[in-house]
């Protein structure tokens, strides 16, 4: 009897510590100001294929890396949920003029895009903001690419937690058949 006793104690303790490795998901600003410091020392070009890259782990889907001379304003073409983006990438070290939101608003009607966004590792100038407003542009700056790296940070957490505790429930489970068996054994030579 003691030993099927400490088997369910076993199983208590055991179901226990299954349940303390519920996912947990933290925004890891160091591990973001590092990503951000990185960008900040890319080239323009492996700028935008990282930005297409963060936009797929974003939930975009037909990300596409338009060609590096005669884009028209458009470094990428991405879409979520049924709407057709143009994406214009700039680089810089200061704020963005209204430059790139000219471009990226002509460039959406060449490539039939719904919408078009100005992603940047910087900030806009006050111009900027205001033709975006008028051409229905949307201006992404460095705390929305923080937002978007964060984003992904959090999927591959949630992904890499969920396979842990998988993976952790197969071993205790396992383990319980093992003990179990042994218990039983245990029990019907003593009986």
């Amino acid at each position: 009897m003691s030993a099927v006793f400490l088997y369910v104690i076993f199983c208590v303790i055991v179901v226990i510590i299954v349940k303390s490795g519920k996912k947990t998901t933290s925004f890891r600003s160091n591990i973001v100001s590092e990503t951000l410091n990185d960008i900040d020392n890319m080239e323009g070009h492996n700028f935008e294929y990282y930005c297409a890259d963060l936009l797929k782990k974003n939930g975009f889907s037909k990300v596409v890396v338009t060609p590096g001379s005669g884009d028209q304003g458009v470094d990428i073409i991405a879409v979520k949920d049924g709407v057709k983006y143009a994406v214009q990438c700039k680089k810089y070290s200061s704020a963005l003029s209204n430059k790139p939101v000219q471009e990226v608003a002509a460039g959406k009607y060449y490539y039939g895009c719904d919408v078009g966004i100005v992603l940047t590792n910087s900030t806009f100038t006050a111009g900027a903001i205001n033709l975006a407003k008028a051409t229905n542009t949307i201006l992404w700056d460095r705390h929305d690419l923080a937002r978007l790296i964060q984003n992904t940070m959090q999927v591959n957490s949630e992904e890499t937690t969920q396979n842990n505790n998988n993976n952790k429930l197969a071993v205790v489970v396992f383990i319980l058949i093992i003990i179990g068996a042994l218990l039983c054994k245990l029990i019907m030579t003593l009986g």
